[in-house]
């Protein structure tokens, strides 16, 4: 893969990710689906496309559509996570939403500098980006296990 074919892939991912987080708000509330429900489906979407991508040798256009779907699955997560912090809110502090969505986005910055510089030293260790992309699995693992455990 050529250098001008990630740059096609990554803005694939953001021009499906931008598209699905116009249209899914229509969706979910349409078929009345649970924020926390939808988050899951897309990390675990996400972590399917992940495992494809790791284990399979796809020509470029599977590549294309399996990034559509990673920016489909990925506005999933980023949209209900704000949605999960609402509906939250709604029932238990209302007063609180603007602090807790600020303190959100403080944990959720603090987490991806910490996340961002343990994976970037995994990197320059292993010199294997499959070692990193499968750290990155162990983690949407354990955020699943967590969120499913809130579910029952």
């Amino acid at each position: 893969m050529e250098i001008k074919d990630a740059i096609n892939t990554v803005n694939i991912i953001s021009a499906a990710d931008i598209t699905s987080r116009v249209v899914f708000p229509f969706i979910t509330t349409t078929l009345n689906a649970s924020p926390i429900k939808v988050f899951l489906i897309g990390v675990i979407g996400m972590s399917i496309v992940k495992l494809l991508l790791l284990n399979f040798n796809f020509p470029y256009a599977m590549i294309i559509y399996l990034c559509v779907f990673f920016g489909i699955f990925r506005s999933l997560t980023v949209v209900n996570q704000i949605l999960i912090i609402a509906d939250f809110c709604k029932n238990f502090c209302p007063r609180k939403l603007c602090g807790m969505l600020g303190i959100s986005f403080v944990i959720k910055s603090i987490f991806l500098v910490l996340f961002g510089y343990l994976f970037n030293e995994l990197m320059t260790l292993s010199l294997n980006i499959s070692i990193r992309i499968y750290s990155h699995l162990i983690l949407q693992s354990v955020v699943i296990l967590i969120w499913s455990l809130v579910l029952t």
